[in-house]
């Protein structure tokens, strides 16, 4: 039997070859694939209105008031909660394509937080802010690249 090159193939799982001979291990590695952001919600039907309606998500499932939804490849879940303070701590970034097309559509509803309008960040970024119908502040940026 040949023996492979002496190499290293990345991957979920990788073999480490030196000098010609089998593999001496194999390791697991563990990488990290994508976040969920867990918002709170002080109203269940109102949040899921608000998402669905307003901007676009699916809704998928309500556990006693924890809601999940989706759009694209974005998931997002929401927490009951009674403390109408927290919302106002909380929130989360979502990186999108075509960031100018989606303000057009969010910008018109009067979900742009005042402080939150359409522009470029010195981190490359362009991007604005929503605040969804509990208080919680929701960034959607998109990369411009290196240029």
């Amino acid at each position: 039997m040949k023996r492979p090159p002496n190499k290293v193939v990345t991957g979920f799982f990788f073999k480490v070859y030196l000098n010609n001979k089998l593999p001496l291990r194999t390791q697991t590695i563990s990488m990290l694939k994508s976040a969920v952001p867990i918002l709170a919600s002080l109203n269940e039907q109102e949040s899921i209105k608000f998402y669905t309606e307003k901007l676009g998500f699916t809704f998928h499932s309500s556990w006693e008031g924890y809601l999940i939804l989706s759009k694209d490849k974005v998931q997002l879940h929401l927490w009951p909660c009674t403390d109408p303070e927290i919302p106002k701590a909380t929130g989360c970034y979502i990186n999108v394509t075509g960031i100018d097309e989606l303000y057009a559509k969010y910008e018109p509803l009067g979900i742009v937080h005042p402080n939150g309008k359409l522009e470029e960040k010195p981190w490359r970024m362009k991007q604005f802010s929503i605040l969804d119908n509990n208080g919680n502040i929701i960034h959607f940026g998109e990369d411009m690249g290196d240029d």
